[in-house]
């Protein structure tokens, strides 16, 4: 319990995963497969490899299922040096350096554990693996097939992330393959498989929205009292006046008053989230066409986010390591004007004036820990910077994934209040900026050896 004290999720799983054993042991193998006995909801794909596991062994013992994290971890450390060196030009002592970051010991330490992080920064290299190989001729396929199997293992562990997953890398690719960056064939079949995946998860699935009104409580007469003349005015109107009031309804803040009635709920905790998702379920759009995607964006991103930044913020109220607690987003506009702040946390939380105080959770060591860490990725972000100064076009094969993995690191800094959840959530998106400033890093190097020498 001192020297690999388990992480709070890893007793979840644990619980999770003997319940699982006992669907197998019952011959239910079907439900093992589903996740679906006993009492607890399993809704974790890794789940049931750990039963298995536990089932194989005979004894609950999560020491067993460090053969499959095992396996995981160097598996991501060979994936990345390959990638590295293709990418890199056979540079093998960079790909060595672009490798260290799985060495940091909060990832080994979270790779000895039950948890989900170590599949997802499994997924994220072989997503890096399969980009760097598709634009290789010789390992075209070779590429196809991981970005297929990394896109199906990511979102098997987290598949709220597949429209952003599927959006960025079938925009991508659509782009790559009108500039002959790739060969059409691989990617078309690595766009199927990555499609029927999507639509098998219920993505590719989704309803058109109606966006005139999505409220089925307002009767027909107020629905007929509602203007109908939104797209007369929009095809009507000038293009700098539609800009203007497409600006306008992006700082719609119409919600603001019943905000604050709900905030007055603020002592009931979690009681304040059910009354927030309630009222944002029922307020109706107000606008038609163009205007009402920027008003759908108000509410299902905008006030969204600030559910969900709420939801972290009761889940780690005792947390020491809150940032701006009080931060809530109405509209567009509002998450345009904390774009800077949320670039600051993603990327570069924990700030200096946690590395030495006390975490809630792991102590001093811990947050020392983090510190050390975070300090060498401050310096490999400097390496990054250069690249998109000296050597721009080597990105160009794993954008999709610079993309993808900007995004959500930009995300977690508007919806995580908490460092220490940033922390650990963003391990393995971190991944292709830092092997990327690892070489910028040579490149400084090598300038800077080339300049001594002439002197």
């Amino acid at each position: 319990e001192h020297f690999w004290n388990f992480a709070r999720d890893s007793i979840v799983f644990h619980l999770e995963a003997i319940d699982l054993v006992d669907a197998i042991n019952s011959g239910a193998w079907g439900d093992w497969w589903s996740s679906s006995y006993g009492e607890r909801q399993v809704t974790h794909a890794h789940v049931k490899w750990i039963a298995l596991v536990y089932w194989l062994f005979g004894e609950e013992n999560p020491f067993y299922f460090e053969l499959i994290n095992s396996v995981t971890w160097v598996a991501s450390v060979v994936l990345i040096y390959l990638s590295a060196r293709i990418l890199f030009s056979q540079n093998v002592m960079v790909a060595c350096f672009a490798t260290s970051y799985l060495f940091f010991p909060s990832i080994i330490l979270s790779s000895t554990q039950l948890l989900r992080d170590p599949f997802y920064v499994l997924g994220i290299c072989g997503m890096i693996f399969g980009w760097v190989a598709i634009f290789n001729k010789d390992l075209k396929w070779k590429g196809a097939l991981a970005i297929i199997i990394s896109f199906l293992l990511l979102i098997s562990i987290r598949e709220y992330i597949t429209p952003l997953l599927w959006s960025t890398f079938f925009i991508c690719t659509v782009i790559f393959l009108l500039m002959r960056s790739i060969d059409g064939l691989p990617g078309l079949i690595m766009l199927m498989g990555i499609s029927i995946i999507s639509y098998q998860e219920g993505f590719l699935k989704v309803p058109a929205v109606n966006f005139v009104d999505n409220n089925s409580s307002i009767d027909e007469t107020k629905a007929k009292e509602r203007p109908k003349d939104n797209k007369a005015k929009e095809s009507t109107q000038s293009f700098l006046g539609f800009a203007q009031e497409m600006w306008k309804v992006a700082g719609d803040d119409s919600m603001t008053e019943g905000f604050n009635k709900l905030r007055e709920f603020k002592n009931e905790g979690p009681v304040l989230g059910m009354a927030l998702s309630k009222f944002v379920l029922l307020e109706p759009i107000k606008y038609d066409g163009a205007l009402g995607y920027i008003s759908y964006l108000n509410k299902k991103l905008a006030i969204r986010l600030s559910l969900v930044r709420f939801g972290f913020r009761i889940e780690n109220r005792y947390a020491n390591s809150i940032l701006d607690p009080n931060a809530q987003f109405m509209n567009i506009r509002e998450l345009i004007a904390y774009l800077p702040r949320a670039l600051q946390i993603g990327f570069l939380s924990p700030f200096p004036n946690l590395w030495v105080s006390r975490g809630t959770e792991t102590g001093n060591l811990g947050r020392m820990m983090a510190g050390l860490e975070t300090l060498v990725v401050y310096v490999v972000l400097i390496g990054f910077v250069a690249v998109l100064f000296m050597e721009i076009q080597i990105l160009k094969s794993i954008a999709p994934i610079l993309v993808f993995s900007g995004i959500i690191i930009i995300l977690l800094g508007y919806a995580v209040p908490n460092v220490g959840a940033i922390y650990r959530m963003r391990q393995g998106f971190i991944i292709p900026f830092f092997m990327l400033g690892v070489f910028g890093l040579n490149l400084i190097f090598i300038k800077l050896k080339s300049k001594m020498s002439k002197n």
